[in-house]
């Protein structure tokens, strides 16, 4: 593993650790560095800023780990409900930033992926509708009260993306 890949996952751990006990909105580049022992030119050559670090976490340990190109939409699904309720501290703040948040809008684009990988029964569907619903989904399951866990979760979005696929 690379320097620059191993000073990236210490970070990522800082981000984490900090998103345990700090909402999102608190955690600052400043304290990450603290922690890290890194100096913010340090952490801005990799990072863009903490929304990119957001994003990057998801795709080192979900995406490059998890994810497989010749596994179908279900199981890179039931394997992503998986993955978010075992980190689910972390994605409910990040979900729970807002719409707008670069997470968020990167998570549509890694679901539009897995669904434009997959055979839709109907060429009409439109797929933003259908990214966005999913999306909202997942939003309302990790930001949820009630704690439904990941496998029911996943049977309900197994149910809903049938008529699709």
């Amino acid at each position: 593993m690379s320097r620059s890949t191993n000073l990236k996952l210490r970070i990522c751990q800082a981000f984490k650790k900090r998103l345990s006990v700090s909402s999102f909105k608190d955690i600052t580049v400043s304290s990450l560095c603290i922690e890290c022992k890194i100096n913010r030119k340090t952490f801005y050559n990799n990072f863009e800023d903490k929304y990119k670090l957001a994003f990057y976490l998801f795709e080192s340990e979900f995406i490059d780990s998890t994810s497989q190109k010749n596994v179908d939409l279900f199981e890179n699904l039931e394997r992503l409900c998986y993955y978010l309720e075992s980190n689910k501290t972390v994605y409910k703040k990040l979900f729970s930033y807002g719409e707008q948040s670069d997470f968020i809008s990167a998570f549509k684009n890694y679901l539009l992926s897995l669904v434009k990988n997959a055979n839709c029964k109907d060429s009409k569907v439109n797929l933003t509708f259908l990214i966005n619903a999913l999306t909202a989904n997942f939003y309302e399951w990790l930001i949820a009260s009630e704690n439904i866990d990941y496998t029911n979760f996943y049977l309900q979005l197994q149910v809903f993306l049938q008529n699709f696929f």
